[in-house]
């Protein structure tokens, strides 16, 4: 999508700056925005990529990227044509707005992506997080029946496991790292296209 800016418009940012003015975590990918600060502003629809967990996200305004997320299905709250204010972590604390982009649903990783040597980082990353966090939880519940059963788990064993109390915190970043490289665990990868860039807004940031 070409983007014809004055170039100095095209200012970086950092997340503590955004959570401050327009709401939301500042290390969440989609943070929430409260409603006070939606009703103050109007914008519910930031993404921030960092490189580090998507390595093909947009680094120059306008340019198409990846967006890639652990599991096989569409986030909960993933709608048709949502646009997003999309912004890339250039590098530490320092973002660039690319502009406004809807995704789309596309083939996941294959196991010869994963392995690639490039895409090192990101397995460290994402493997380090999912073993760590609250999010992580169904991908090590998946990860620890599978090793107890010596098979893939049924839905019903799965949520059986999931309605328990617990967080499978034994479950480690290699063994996670070895699902995906198995094939067991995937990556859903998402097309990025940018559709416009909202100039206004720019100049408020």
């Amino acid at each position: 999508f070409p983007i014809d800016l004055d170039i100095t418009t095209l200012n970086t940012i950092t997340r503590d700056f955004m959570s401050d003015r327009y709401g939301g975590s500042a290390i969440a990918c989609r943070p929430t925005i409260s409603k006070e600060k939606l009703r103050r502003h109007g914008y519910n629809d930031f993404m921030y990529l960092n490189m580090r967990y998507h390595p093909h996200a947009p680094q120059v305004p306008g340019a198409p990227g990846l967006y890639f997320r652990p599991g096989k299905g569409r986030p909960r709250d993933w709608t048709e044509n949502r646009v997003y204010r999309a912004f890339t972590r250039l590098s530490s604390g320092i973002w660039l707005k690319m502009g406004l982009y809807v995704l789309g649903f596309s083939e996941p990783l294959s196991i010869e992506e994963w392995r690639r040597n490039d895409m090192k980082t990101m397995r460290d990353v994402w493997s380090h997080k999912i073993s760590k966090t609250v999010w992580g939880r169904g991908t090590r519940c998946s990860i620890k029946l599978r090793s107890q059963l010596g098979r893939e788990p049924t839905q019903e064993e799965y949520e059986e496991a999931l309605d328990s109390d617990n967080k499978f915190l034994d479950v480690n970043p290699q063994e996670v790292s070895n699902a995906f490289l198995l094939g067991e665990e995937v990556f859903s990868v998402w097309t990025m296209r940018c559709v416009g860039y909202d100039t206004e807004f720019q100049k408020t940031i």
